[in-house]
């Protein structure tokens, strides 16, 4: 068990019985980015459908991770991430991709992201993948500041246009 900032939590593999935290969870992620970009507002069945894609990485162990961090049994966060292929026209084949991270937002700022991102990390390092990547919100200053910290820097910007009637 980990003490940071008096907050105890304990990282471990995601099983099938945290499914339900791990929804309430995301539907918090999905609510503070929508604040930010209205493009993040959910679907009325978004959890669900969320919870299965989790449900499936947590079954395909050798290509997927999630984790979570327990403090007192309560999940108060959890990472997802996946080992990805590369079109065939580079040289590098593999990399490590970082869909999810979050952390509720009382124990924020309490180490628990760093600690789930540097054992992802490390996940990755054992199986030989080298460049990891994570894809943030620019209008999200907080996330992108926690990944810059963590050691990530930028690679590409995608843009975007909506067609209007």
């Amino acid at each position: 068990m980990k003490k940071s900032k008096g907050q105890h939590f304990h990282i471990r593999r995601a099983t099938e019985k945290d499914i339900e935290q791990i929804g309430e969870l995301w539907k918090e992620l999905m609510d503070f980015h929508a604040k930010r970009d209205i493009y993040f507002q959910r679907g009325k069945e978004g959890h669900v459908y969320w919870k299965k894609r989790i449900l499936e990485a947590i079954e395909k162990k050798s290509t997927n991770l999630v984790l979570v961090a327990e403090n007192s049994n309560q999940i108060v966060g959890y990472i997802y991430a996946y080992i990805a292929e590369f079109l065939p026209v580079f040289d590098r084949m593999l990399f490590g991709f970082i869909v999810d991270i979050s952390v509720t937002d009382k124990c924020r700022k309490s180490g628990i992201g760093r600690e789930l991102v540097l054992k992802t990390l490390n996940w990755f390092k054992q199986r030989h993948i080298k460049r990891i990547e994570v894809v943030v919100s620019v209008k999200n200053e907080i996330s992108t500041k926690f990944w810059r910290k963590v050691g990530f820097n930028e690679f590409k910007e995608i843009l975007f246009t909506e067609i209007k009637d």
